[in-house]
């Protein structure tokens, strides 16, 4: 468990349900007292301390980060995670569990790059965000609305607004419980990075 005393200056908390349970995100100290990054945490209703929610690296000193950014009333939660060059990987950690599961993208071109993140669940645990989307060439398109239903990993795109060249810029930002998403999308001369 992480001690929410020890992170007072850069603690930070980003959604709460129904129960009282409390998502944020906390430092997480190296062996040595620097940073080794940000690691997600839940607080239960009345725990003096937080728990730490996983990130990808195996490694657990790894310079990586983790946030969450919404969580549903059976406390499943979604948000990213960042490996050592700050790249964003969309992740569900399980109502009663710390393990991340990565979700999916939509297709990650050779010697290129993915990036999404997992915005917000509903309490049947469908999930939405964004993920970024190449062309069959490998052409960055730009970012995607994107769901993940419950319990599974695979990312389904979500209509966008595009130009003839196909880029665009969308995100679902929140979904009640009936699946309707919300969000925004924006026409782009060109992919952002």
């Amino acid at each position: 468990t992480l001690s929410l005393h020890d992170a007072l200056p850069i603690c930070s908390s980003y959604a709460i349900n129904n129960q009282g349970t409390i998502l944020g995100t906390l430092p997480k100290p190296s062996p040595v007292g620097a940073s080794n990054g940000s690691r997600a945490a839940r607080w239960e209703p009345g725990a003096p301390n937080a728990t730490e929610l996983g990130v990808l690296d195996p490694d657990p000193q790894a310079q990586s980060g983790a946030i969450g950014l919404s969580i549903n009333s059976s406390g499943a939660a979604v948000g990213y995670v960042t490996d050592a060059v700050n790249i964003f990987q969309p992740v569900r950690w399980d109502a009663g569990q710390t393990t991340a599961t990565k979700l999916d993208n939509l297709g990650t071109p050779a010697g290129s790059f993915t990036d999404g993140a997992a915005m917000s669940i509903n309490d049947a645990g469908v999930t939405v965000g964004y993920a970024r989307k190449y062309s069959a060439a490998g052409a960055n398109l730009g970012l995607r609305a994107v769901r993940w239903e419950a319990g599974g990993t695979a990312a389904t795109e979500l209509g966008t607004i595009a130009n003839g060249s196909g880029i665009a810029q969308a995100a679902a930002i929140a979904m009640n419980n009936a699946g309707t998403a919300i969000g925004f999308a924006d026409v782009q001369q060109t992919a952002f990075p």
